[in-house]
């Protein structure tokens, strides 16, 4: 079972090349999958953001969404994904999402 989870991610673009995955450059979307993915034993987690950003781009809050397994509580998140990730990027919060819940979709 797995739990949709709201996050709020922190970070400076200078050494991402932009928010999407991409083969061969490091992006914010490919640290964070690749830290989660450690986090839970090796399975494939997929983070959606609520935009793309370019590369050097900076952000201070921009919403993502993952499905989390059970057993991780979501607000225990933050610390444990931070503590797997570089330091120019951060989990801020995270919350389990409403039903139904989409990172694009659902942004406001």
């Amino acid at each position: 079972m797995v739990a949709r989870t709201k996050i709020t991610v922190a970070y400076l673009g200078d050494r991402f090349s932009g928010w999407q995955r991409q083969e061969r450059v490091r992006t914010v979307q490919g640290d964070l999958e690749a830290s989660l993915s450690r986090l839970v034993g090796g399975r494939r987690v997929v983070v959606v953001g609520a935009g793309r950003t370019d590369a050097g781009v900076h952000a201070a809050a921009q919403v993502a969404h993952l499905d989390l397994p059970d057993g991780i509580p979501s607000t225990a998140l933050p610390r444990l994904i931070n503590a797997r990730l570089g330091d120019d990027v951060r989990v801020r919060s995270a919350t389990r999402a409403f039903d139904g819940f989409h990172a694009i979709s659902s942004a406001l």
